[in-house]
């Protein structure tokens, strides 16, 4: 790979000539703990250059500490991944490596040549994001404020400050990375503009050796944002569900959305794919992203964009039917502590010693279709696993999620929570979420954001529950909701769903994922993806419906007394 001079060339031991990362002979090492240390002015005039300093720093050795960066690994030295995402700036490198060593941690820093872009106005407050990464894992985030004049005018002047000065938002408390059992083989980071019109794509791989761009490449929608774009696309495939032409419609949908790809992302894919495919495996893909609309898993795999080698001839040329595939919210500073939520990275495994059923059980007078299939699902489930099973009542949810569920007078916290119901997306939030039993109420993002903390992990079997809706001027989807809360993992479907094949999904994911092989879980949901059936006289687009916001390589472990004697090993 050449060198010259852009040291974004590489990621962690490459591109810049520094030593690679090495073990150090000693005993193992204790966990390296240090702060962010960013400093840039606190003002900034259009078209004109100014400089984003990142590097390291030893923590205070009193008060309490502002933790950064906390590496759990046996290296004397390695390096960090530093990426930049600012929209209205432009920067010939978005991603450089920090080299760290141990006894010094404040040796080295990176730069960002950043240049404002036009403004409307005489001053705006813009927000960067400085990412970090190590071995192809994204392990924290901070931001700096900055406010860009179309003019000097006086105090508003670009003029440096203080690192103490800079309004940094870290994480304060520790950040683990190192020692991913299962890191991704790749990591896309999308970041919207201020009105979504723009989207700007980051790569972080698995093994360093892999070429990606040294900085941000850009899609921009001509006449929609991100979240018009991807409505209309959900909406054909919802509306054309039972029609003859339904499989020409998800074609169509699917190319749509893979035309908003860039090239350089389907090349850093093509380069993972390809090393994946040397190992006789699939490569594991997460998008971290703040665009929480668009359904990339959609996205054609046609030779069109890939070489069709890699991918397999006998199933939906579709990226989640292909490759085990995930999402991840860009996380956010919460308060004046700066907690992540959601945390970074999202974890590798989570323990799981019980479940929640909610079932849907609609009485005539609830206005609603009955849903036998999904009362069989319940029955079928609590057979087969060590399950409490509640109704889709306020009654028996609040104690869910207010942490004081019992079951034969003992209090219980189940780690994987169910429900199969009917759901809606709708712009009111009157008839927007999960439909209860009571009446015409809704269960919604609201009321998981107001009642809940929790890690565990979320399956809604409910239609249309994996579409983000507009909240308070946020992606305020169920996702979005119980990620911030504490979720590990959720999976919810996009658009309407068949009762029997959803009922099917259900137990076949968690035959997989439970099961003796313990399937990842990404992988169990690309194996469903890969039922759909483009030849069939009325292809059923419900295989393609779910979405799954986790670990790509997420693994369940159950523990006993879950799984019940004759549960599918």
């Amino acid at each position: 790979m050449p060198n010259d001079g852009d040291t974004g060339e590489g990621w962690p031991g490459g591109g810049r000539g520094l030593p690679a990362n090495r073990e150090t002979p000693a005993a193992a090492l204790p966990p390296f703990t240090a702060s962010t240390a960013i400093d840039c002015p606190s003002a900034a005039v259009v078209g004109e250059q100014f400089d984003v300093v990142v590097g390291l720093e030893p923590p205070p050795s009193t008060g309490e500490p502002t933790v950064g960066v906390t590496v759990h690994t046996g290296l004397a030295e390695f390096d960090l991944v530093v990426s930049i995402a600012a929209a209205g700036f432009q920067t010939k490198r978005t991603r450089d490596v920090l080299h760290v060593v141990r006894s010094d941690p404040g040796a080295e820093r990176v730069t960002f040549t950043l240049t404002p872009e036009p403004i409307d106005g005489e001053a705006v407050s813009a927000l960067l994001r400085i990412d970090f990464s190590f071995g192809g894992v994204p392990c924290g985030t901070a931001w700096l404020a900055i406010v860009v004049t179309a003019g000097r005018t006086g105090a508003l002047a670009s003029a440096p400050r203080k690192p103490s000065e800079s309004p940094i938002i870290p994480a304060p408390l520790p950040i683990t990375v190192g020692n991913h059992e299962r890191p991704p083989d790749l990591v896309i980071t999308i970041s919207e503009n201020e009105d979504s019109t723009q989207l700007e794509w980051q790569f972080a791989c698995k093994d360093a050796d892999i070429e990606v761009p040294s900085t941000a490449v850009s899609t921009r929608f001509q006449q929609h944002n991100a979240r018009s774009f991807a409505l209309q696309q959900v909406r054909l495939i919802h509306e054309s569900i039972g029609d003859a032409a339904i499989d020409a419609r998800v074609t169509g949908v699917s190319r749509t959305i893979a035309n908003q790809i860039p090239t350089e992302a389907w090349q850093v894919l093509s380069a993972v794919w390809q090393r994946a495919s040397a190992q006789s495996r699939l490569p594991g893909v997460l998008i971290v992203t703040t665009d929480a609309y668009i359904p990339w898993e959609l996205a054609s795999t046609e030779d069109t964009y890939l070489d069709a080698t890699l991918t397999d001839s006998g199933i939906a040329q579709i990226l989640g039917a292909q490759v085990p595939i995930s999402r991840w919210n860009v996380p956010n500073a919460r308060g004046v502590r700066g907690v992540l939520a959601p945390p970074q990275p999202p974890p590798e495994s989570l323990g799981v010693g019980g479940m929640a059923l909610v079932i849907g059980d609609y009485l005539v007078e609830s206005a609603q279709r009955p849903l036998p299939m999904a009362t069989e699902e319940g029955n079928e489930l609590a057979a087969l696993y060590t399950a409490t099973q509640l109704t889709a009542t306020l009654s028996d949810i609040d104690p869910l999620f207010d942490g004081e569920l019992e079951r034969d007078g003992v209090r219980i916290e189940p780690d994987l929570v169910h429900f199969a119901c009917h759901g809606q997306a709708d712009a009111n939030p009157r008839f927007n979420g999960i439909i209860l039993n009571d009446g015409n109420l809704r269960l919604d993002p609201l009321y998981v954001a107001g009642r809940r903390r929790r890690e565990d992990f979320i399956f809604l079997n409910a239609c249309q529950i994996g579409q983000s809706t507009q909240l308070l001027e946020e992606a305020g989807g169920f996702a979005t909701q119980f990620l911030n809360t504490g979720a590990g993992g959720f999976i919810a479907p996009l658009w309407n769903v068949d009762d029997q094949i959803a009922k099917e999904t259900a137990l076949g994911f968690y035959a997989a994922t439970l099961g003796s092989k313990r399937i990842t879980v990404a992988e169990a949901l690309r194996r469903r993806r890969a039922m759909y059936d483009p030849g069939a006289a009325v292809p059923q687009p419900t295989h393609l419906a779910y979405v799954y916001y986790g670990h790509p390589n997420l693994i369940l472990n159950p523990r006993p007394p879950l799984v019940r004697e004759g549960a599918p090993a």
